[in-house]
């Protein structure tokens, strides 16, 4: 079986003219969204997911760099430092 990548123009030159290839199969989406919607989110408390922003249809990972960096900005005004803990479950 042969992974064919789809150009996004049509001079493709360097990698970055071409499309991502999404390894992961369309069942194994569709489960994980079937988890998180019917038992994950029931069993975590609405307001421990305020300020999440996966699995949320306008949530991106840009939107979550914002809003750190807004934060950050702001501790910063009356502190010295910031301290930050990041956590990525893969």
């Amino acid at each position: 079986m042969a992974v064919t990548s789809v150009p996004k123009i049509s001079q493709s030159l360097q990698l970055a003219d071409f499309r991502p290839i999404s390894v992961t199969p369309i069942l194994s989406r569709m489960t994980e969204k079937l988890i998180v919607t019917k038992w994950l989110r029931s069993a975590i408390p609405p307001e421990s997911l305020a300020d999440q922003f996966a699995f949320k249809q306008t949530g991106s990972t840009t939107c979550r760099i914002v809003y750190l960096m807004h934060h950050i900005t702001r501790m910063l005004e009356d502190n010295a430092y910031v301290r930050c803990l990041l956590v990525d479950f893969f």
